[in-house]
């Protein structure tokens, strides 16, 4: 076969020459150019991705850029969208906005997703909220929108080939349009929006020569409304999900379809749910058939478990359709059924419907991994990798990494009546013949992975996203930080509930010492510790700060990290005989400890609030100012032309001047200073209210001046440059006394002052009580002990307060 990048370039052309194509005449005139086989052919063309090309409703092929030339559509502007230049383009304006792709970025806009696919800074930046609501959108230059009123219509048209915006202040109702719309969407079949419009242009040259009303009222006119991106005939779109998109016209059909029904059903009564169910069968039984083909039943599944009552009416649907016998289809209609009892609590029952669902259909791979799933609840790891060995996709992929850890060794060495290699003296069929090796220590970690495919399951996934961007503001894909993240999963599943909702509907079918291990963690409440001692890759001891309890606990990694004197915060476990941490190990900062004890006592704990509050270390350093503005560098160059009486003015607003220097001072702070040289004024503030307000000063006072230069540096950014390194100055004798007397002072007055990291107990308490002197050495510790003047000394303040600078704990802390 020839270079793919020169077949990707023949499709091209000869769809421009030829089209519209079907995939088949498609690959058919490649094969005649010399391109390859068929087949070869055919998977190219099938999956062919190009901003020029759209298909029609009946799946034909074309390239849309010539056609879209001279064509408009509409768009009804909403007071978010002018606010924010941000222009909700899914249904109305896709069917030209994604030429702004095709022909590169010479429109000066472009085409974002919704959060996360497109970064939350670009939404914060323009103050627009819920972004996870917009599908499709057009980013427009800052100021585009400016002078738009709510209700005013836009236009996105093409001329020469590039994508343009324009105001519209006449449109129409095109009747010959609306007929054509009503047509190309038959009953119960939804369409992809782009479709019906590209069909309706290449049959209609006229159509959208001149602006419309926008589409959505354009559908409304022809009894239609549109849902996401696609339209059906009023009243059965307002299931749609965005799921749909990603599947053939088939798949996408059927699962609209199913939502579409379970929708009805779930709001009906009994009597008229088995009248639903049983028309929408029997009319048309050929239309459910794509359930043979997983994506189908999976995008319905996960759309249809959203809804109120949607598992209930699954349920009965499913068990409609296996009635109803539509041959390989029975199988998806049995997985289907086992996912709403799973979900209505009935795992018995559902792992029987998945077993009935692989007698019907063998390679229904949806099926085969929840039979894997329920051996790897029992412990059977062996049968697990017996079903995910039929998958020939990765679907099974994250289970096969886990379980084959577990599966049995065998020893050939042994006959069946051989004393087992364990050592327990009973004969080798009995005790590990067939049997996992591992301990129980070992199959913790296989335990808690179970927990956590309940929450992978569907369950719990919009907390666990919301758990991460608590964690993570900044992340483009919190999900996948949420799975990754053992300290926020493990919120989910204990502070969430979701470990006791496993327990309470598979614990029936996990081993009994799996269950009893599992029982135990959920009396074992997250708490704070304080690190006592450290055997690096062994262990640590520590003290349960909420109880006084102290446990030695067994953890190879953390170990050689954790030092004496920290504070953490985990969930200690018992594994076994031995006692571990588990859910992430949190350091916690002394100021934090009271807080974070009361938040851990209250009952229940707030997921949200505890992951947020130990999260606050990683948001980045905010410096303010007095007012409590974020504090930025702001500066900025005026040439004046002439000075006029501008001093005089610049005086009665600031105050008198000193050498040409202007301060503005507000109760005694500082606010922002201006410089006059000759005919430049340069002006320097903190805050960018304060500088706002004084540039707008100097252009009242200034209606000529022009601005040479201005600039606003973040201060924190500012404070992070690299600076040269100063020069070694020989200190004055004089001033060095002068500094280790007040120093002195301060430390005489220090001891005796209450101190926030001392839960507002003054050193000097905290040395008489036994239960703080702890904290007290750990503050003292944390201080520099350079011997420099100006700076205070902990050997001093250490002998001030009577503590031994012998003891092992002190020693502790120096290490």
């Amino acid at each position: 076969m020839d270079d793919y990048e020169e077949i990707e370039a023949a499709a091209l052309a000869i769809l421009r020459e030829h089209g519209p194509l079907t995939d088949d005449s498609w690959a058919e005139l490649l094969v005649a150019q010399g391109h390859g086989t068929f087949r070869e052919m055919f998977d190219l063309v099938e999956g062919f991705e190009s901003d020029e090309i759209g298909f029609f409703t009946d799946d034909r092929n074309l390239v849309v850029t010539g056609m879209l030339e001279g064509r408009i559509l509409t768009h009804r502007l909403t007071q978010r969208e002018i606010a924010s230049d941000i222009v909700e383009a899914t249904v109305e304006l896709t069917a030209i906005a994604g030429l702004v792709q095709a022909e590169g970025d010479t429109t000066g806009f472009e085409i974002i997703l919704a959060a996360p696919f497109t970064p939350q800074k670009v939404f914060d930046d323009r103050g627009f909220d819920d972004p996870e609501a917009l599908e499709v959108g057009l980013l427009l230059p800052r100021g585009t929108l400016d002078g738009y009123i709510e209700g005013e219509l836009i236009g996105l048209y093409v001329e020469r080939g590039s994508v343009r915006l324009r105001r519209v202040t006449e449109a129409t109702v095109d009747a010959v349009v609306v007929d054509r719309l009503r047509a190309q969407v038959p009953d119960g079949t939804p369409q992809y929006v782009d479709s019906v419009v590209w069909q309706l242009m290449y049959e209609n040259p006229t159509a959208f020569r001149t602006a419309t009303l926008p589409l959505r009222e354009l559908f409304s006119h022809a009894g239609l409304e549109a849902a996401v991106d696609h339209v059906a005939r009023e009243g059965t779109v307002n299931f749609l999900g965005s799921a749909v998109d990603d599947y053939d016209s088939d798949e996408a059909a059927v699962a609209a379809r199913l939502v579409m029904l379970a929708e009805e059903v779930a709001s009906s009564d009994e009597e008229r749910r088995t009248t639903l169910i049983h028309d929408a069968i029997t009319e048309t039984p050929d239309a459910w058939n794509a359930l043979v083909e997983p994506a189908a039943a999976s995008v319905a599944l996960h759309l249809i478990i959203r809804m109120d009552g949607g598992a209930e009416a699954l349920a009965a649907i499913a068990e409609a359709l296996v009635q109803a016998d539509l041959g390989l289809a029975v199988g998806a209609a049995y997985w289907l059924r086992g996912k709403a009892l799973e979900i209505l609590e009935d795992p018995a029952e559902a792992e029987r419907s998945f077993e009935k669902a692989i007698d019907h259909d063998p390679w229904f791979e949806p099926a085969i991994l929840e039979l894997a799933t329920f051996k790897s609840l029992r412990g059977d790891a062996e049968g697990a990798i017996s079903f995910l060995d039929r998958m020939e996709t990765e679907l099974g992929d994250e289970l096969r990494d886990v379980v084959q850890n577990f599966v049995p060794q065998e020893h050939p060495e042994l006959g069946r009546n051989d004393r087992c290699w364990c050592g327990s003296g009973r004969k080798y069929k009995v005790c590990h013949l067939g049997k996992s090796e591992a301990t129980l220590h070992q199959r913790a970690l296989w335990l808690y992975h179970k927990a956590g495919g309940y929450i992978i399951d569907g369950r719990g996934l919009a907390e666990l996203e919301e758990l991460a961007r608590l964690r993570y503001p900044d992340s483009d894909d919190p999900l996948s930080e949420g799975f990754a993240d053992p300290f926020a999963m493990d919120v989910l599943l204990f502070e969430g509930g979701y470990f006791a909702d496993f327990l309470e509907t598979y614990g029936n079918f996990l081993p009994a010492d799996e269950l009893n291990l599992a029982q135990q963690w959920l009396l074992n409440e997250r708490s704070v510790y304080d690190i006592e001692s450290v055997d690096p890759g062994v262990g640590v001891s520590i003290r349960d700060i909420r109880t006084g309890d102290r446990l030695s606990v067994a953890e190879k990694t953390a170990s050689l990290q954790l030092q004496p004197g920290q504070f953490v915060c985990t969930r200690v476990v018992p594994i076994g005989e031995e006692l571990e941490f588990y859910g992430g190990v949190e350091l916690v900062y002394p100021t934090q400890r009271t807080d974070l004890i009361a938040l851990l006592d209250r009952n229940p704990v707030p997921p949200e609030e505890l992951v947020e509050f130990l999260s606050a270390r990683f948001a980045p350093p905010r410096v303010v100012t007095k007012q409590g503005d974020p504090m930025v560098v702001c500066e900025a160059t005026f040439e004046l032309g002439e000075v006029g009486n501008i001093k005089r003015k610049l005086s009665r607003r600031y105050g008198a001047s000193r050498s040409g220097t202007w301060h503005w001072t507000v109760d005694g702070s500082l606010f922002g200073v201006l410089e006059l040289d000759g005919t430049t004024l340069r002006i320097n503030a903190m805050s960018e209210p304060r500088f706002d307000e004084m540039v707008d000063a100097v252009r009242e006072m200034a209606p000529q001046a022009k601005i040479l230069s201005e600039s606003r540096t973040d201060a924190a950014d500012k404070l992070a440059e690299p600076r040269e390194p100063s020069k070694p100055v020989e200190p004055d004798p004089e001033i060095l006394a002068i500094l280790d007397e007040r120093i002195r002072q301060h430390e005489a007055s220090w001891i005796h002052e209450s101190i926030p990291a001392l839960d507002g107990y003054t050193p000097t308490q905290a040395a008489a009580d036994p239960t703080r002197r702890d904290d007290l050495i750990r503050l003292l510790a944390s201080f520099p002990d350079t011997g420099q003047p100006g700076t205070m000394s902990p050997s001093r303040l250490r002998a001030a307060l009577g503590l031994d600078d012998g003891s092992s704990f002190w020693k502790a802390q120096k290490r």
